[in-house]
C-alpha cells in the first residue's frame, strides 16, 4: 500500500482540503503510481472518434436531452453540486483521494464514466497480467489461476482490479470517488445484470439501449413522452449499476435484510422503475434471485402503485439491420422505445436470439438462486409481501405472487415476434400452447402483426395457417393499448377470432387494420358491421381507428358505421379511412389521369391500388359518404372506391 500527500497550502485544484505540510518521497512515489494506474479515471481518455474526454473536472449529468442544438443548461436536471471532501487521515489529502458524499440511490453512473473504465481495462489488463481463479465443477476454490483478456473482464474482475484499489483511501463508492462526479446523479434507468457477464458485452448493451432511447429530432416527438418513457438519453445520462454505486468496503450497510429498503430499491424508485436487464448467453439473469426481485419491482410493483414503468432486455449480438446498419446488441422493450413506431419495434426485435427468448419463457422465481441463504429467504418473503421479522421465516414453496411475477416475465417475452415465430416453428404443440398462454397474460401494450410474404408471419418466416393464426389472435395480451393488423390474408375464422378478442380488450385504445380484407362480399359486410357494433358500446375504449385498404366499411353496413360514430364521439378526431371513394356518379370524370392512375376528387386526391375488384363492398354512395364525413373531423380521411376502380378506364 502506498500513501499520497498534498501540500496544505496547494490550491491548484480550486478545492478545499487539509493535509500534511510536506510530501514525503514515499508519498510522492505512491501518488505518481496511483495517477498512472488510474489516469483514465482521473485525467481522461480518447474515445473511438479520437476525441479526448476530460475526466478531471466534474461533468454535470443530463436528463431528457430533447434540444436539437445539444444539451443546454435548461435541459439539465442537475443534482445538487457537492463540495468535494477529503479523508481526514494523515496519509490522504490529494485530489485523487477526494470524494463527494451521496446517498446510495443517487450514485448513478454515466456511459462517459463507464467508457473511462473500459479504457483503463484496455491499457492495464494484459500489461499487468490480470488473473482469475479457475473454478472446478463443484465450484469450490481450486487455488489455480489463469490469465484473462480485456474481452473477458467482468464485474468481479473490475471490483478486484479497479474499484477497490481506486477507493481504498476514500472508503467510498466508485461513483463518489470519481473526480468527474459533480454531485447527485439520480439514475434515469436501473441496470439489472449478472456480474459474470463480460463488461465489454454489458457496455455494448448499454450503448445500444442509450441509442434506442435518444430523442429522434426527425420525428419531432414530444419531449414529455420521452421524459415519461426514459427517452432523451445521452452519454451523460446516469444509470444505476450496483458495483459502482455500492461501497465495496461497506456492503453490510449497503444491503439490508429488507430488500425494499436497500439502495437497489430506492434507486429503482428514483428511476420510475425503468429497468434494463442484461442477458448473457446463458440467460443467467433469470436464475438469480436478486435479478428476479429487481424485475419484480419493474413489472409488478408499479402496477400495485398505479404507476407506469418500462422494462427493457438487451443482449450482446452482432447483426445487421434491415437497412444495413451494423449493431452490436439487440433489445426487447416493453411497449417499444419512444423513438419507434410499431414496425420499427418489430424489425428490431426480430433479431433477438430465440434461445434467450425461451430462457425468459422458462423463468421460475421460486427456483432462482442466491449466493447467501439469508438473501433467498429475505427476497422470496419480500416478494410475497412479508415484512419485519417475517422476512426471516422459511420462504413459501408456492404463492400466487410467484405466479404473478412468472406470468409477467414469460408474457413479456411471449408477446414478442421472435417468441411467437420460434414457438410456431419449433414443431411442438406444447411449446406453442405454453407461449400463447404466456402471451395472453403478459404486460405488452403495443403489437404489430404483419402477414405479408416478407413480414414476420409471412411465407419467408412462420407461414402460419388460418387456424393457428386465429388461435394466436385469441391469446393476444388482454392489456394491449395499440394493435396493428397488416396484410392479413385470412378470412372469417381469423376475423371472428380477432373481434372476439377486441370485445374483451378493455384497455385497447388504438386499432389499425392495413391492407387486409375478409375477402368475400358477405364477409366484409358482416365483419364491418360487427366492428361498428363493438364501437357503439359504452365499454369500448377505442378512440383511434384506421382502416386502410380494407373492406370492413361499405355501402351495406354504412348505417351501422354512422351510428357507431354518432355514439363514439371520441373517434371523430382519429377515424381514418383510406381505400374507398364514391365514384358511381363520377366514373368518367375527366380529372382521372390514366397514366398515373390518379383521380382528383372535389375534396381530395386518390390513387388506384388495384384493378381487379378485390374489395367487393368497399364502396359508398355519395349520400353515405357525406353522412360519415359530417361526423368526423379528421382532415386526412380519404375514401376510394376500390371495387369499381376498373371502371376508371372506361
Amino acid at each position: 500500500m502506498y500513501c499520497c500527500f498534498r501540500r496544505k497550502n496547494d490550491t491548484t485544484s480550486g478545492l478545499k482540503h487539509s493535509g500534511c505540510e510536506t510530501i514525503t518521497e514515499e508519498g510522492q512515489s505512491g501518488l505518481l503510481q496511483f495517477q498512472e494506474t488510474f489516469k483514465e479515471l482521473l485525467d481522461g481518455y480518447y474515445n473511438e472518434e479520437g476525441e479526448f474526454i476530460d475526466m478531471s473536472q466534474p461533468r454535470p449529468a443530463s436528463y431528457n436531452t430533447t434540444d436539437e442544438k445539444g444539451v443546454q443548461e435548461e435541459n439539465f436536471r442537475l443534482g445538487k453540486d457537492r463540495e468535494r471532501q477529503y479523508d481526514d487521515s494523515s496519509q490522504v489529502s490529494s485530489f485523487q483521494h477526494s470524494y463527494v458524499s451521496l446517498q446510495t440511490e443517487l450514485r448513478g453512473i454515466t456511459l462517459t464514466q463507464l467508457e473511462a473504465v473500459r479504457a483503463n481495462i484496455e491499457r492495464r489488463c494484459l500489461d499487468e497480467m490480470w488473473t482469475r481463479e479457475v473454478r472446478t465443477k463443484s465450484k469450490r476454490p481450486s487455488n489455480q489461476y489463469r490469465y484473462i483478456s480485456p474481452e473477458e473482464v467482468n464485474l468481479y474482475d473490475i471490483a478486484k482490479y479497479i474499484i477497490k484499489p481506486f477507493t481504498q483511501y476514500t472508503r467510498k463508492s466508485f461513483v463518489e470517488t470519481l473526480p468527474s462526479t459533480a454531485g447527485d446523479q439520480p439514475p434515469r434507468w436501473f441496470v439489472s445484470h449478472y456480474w459474470g457477464e463480460s463488461f465489454q458485452n454489458t457496455l455494448k448493451c448499454l450503448h445500444t439501449h442509450n441509442f434506442d432511447f435518444r430523442f429522434n429530432f426527425e420525428k419531432n416527438q414530444s419531449s414529455d413522452n420521452h421524459e415519461e418513457q426514459g427517452g432523451g438519453m445521452s452519454l451523460d445520462s446516469p444509470i444505476w449499476i450496483c458495483a459502482f454505486a455500492n461501497n465495496q468496503y461497506d456492503l453490510e450497510n449497503e444491503i439490508t435484510d429488507d430488500p425494499s429498503e436497500t439502495g437497489f430499491a430506492k434507486a429503482m424508485s428514483i428511476a420510475d422503475f425503468r429497468t434494463i436487464s442484461i442477458l448473457d448467453e446463458r440467460g443467467t439473469v433469470f436464475t438469480r434471485l436478486w435479478c428476479g426481485y429487481e424485475i419484480n419491482m419493474a413489472l409488478i410493483l408499479p402496477l400495485n402503485l398505479s404507476k407506469s414503468s418500462k422494462w427493457a432486455v438487451y443482449t450482446a449480438l452482432e447483426h445487421e439491420t434491415f437497412d444495413g446498419e451494423q449493431k452490436v446488441a439487440v433489445g426487447i422493450v416493453q411497449s417499444g422505445a419512444p423513438n419507434e413506431v410499431a414496425m420499427e419495434t418489430e424489425l428490431r426485435e426480430e433479431h433477438f436470439p430465440t434461445d434467450r427468448i425461451f430462457d425468459g419463457l422458462n423463468v421460475s422465481i421460486e427456483d432462482a438462486k442466491a449466493s447467501r441463504d439469508e438473501d433467498k429467504r429475505h427476497i422470496l418473503n419480500a416478494i410475497v409481501g412479508r415484512k419485519g421479522q417475517d422476512l426471516n421465516k422459511d420462504p413459501l414453496i408456492e404463492h400466487e405472487r410467484y405466479n404473478e411475477l412468472n406470468r409477467a416475465v414469460r408474457g413479456a417475452f411471449a408477446s414478442t415476434i421472435p417468441a411467437i415465430i420460434g414457438a410456431y416453428k419449433a414443431d411442438s404443440v406444447e411449446k406453442w400452447n405454453e407461449t400463447l398462454l404466456a402471451m395472453k397474460f403478459g404486460p405488452a401494450k403495443v403489437m404489430r402483426l404483419n402477414f405479408n410474404d416478407y413480414g414476420v408471419f409471412g411465407q419467408d418466416n412462420a407461414n402460419m395457417n388460418e387456424y393457428d393464426a386465429a388461435e394466436m389472435i385469441r391469446h393476444l395480451p388482454v392489456g394491449l393499448n395499440h394493435i396493428v393488423i397488416e396484410h392479413c390474408p385470412y378470412g372469417l375464422e381469423f376475423y371472428n377470432a380477432f373481434f372476439d378478442w377486441v370485445e374483451t380488450a378493455t384497455e385497447l385504445k388504438d386499432l389499425r387494420i392495413y391492407f387486409s380484407c375478409v375477402g368475400t362480399e358477405k364477409g366484409g359486410y358482416e365483419m364491418g358491421k360487427r366492428l361498428a357494433n363493438i364501437l357503439k358500446k359504452e365499454s369500448c375504449q377505442i378512440n383511434s381507428l384506421r382502416l386502410h385498404c380494407s373492406d370492413l366499411l361499405g355501402s351495406r353496413n354504412a348505417d351501422e358505421w354512422v351510428e357507431a360514430l354518432s355514439k363514439n364521439k371520441s373517434l371523430r378526431d382519429t377515424f381514418d379511412v383510406y381505400g374507398m371513394y364514391n365514384v358511381r356518379d363520377q366514373v368518367n370524370d375527366e380529372t382521372y389521369n390514366e397514366e398515373t392512375m390518379d383521380y382528383k376528387a372535389p375534396s381530395t386526391f386518390g390513387r388506384i391500388f388495384y384493378e381487379d375488384g378485390t374489395f367487393p363492398d368497399a364502396t359508398l354512395t355519395k349520400e353515405q359518404e357525406m353522412k360519415i364525413r359530417s361526423l368526423i373531423k379528421a382532415k386526412d380521411c380519404v375514401f376510394y372506391n376500390m371495387s369499381e376502380s376498373v371502371n376508371y378506364k372506361k
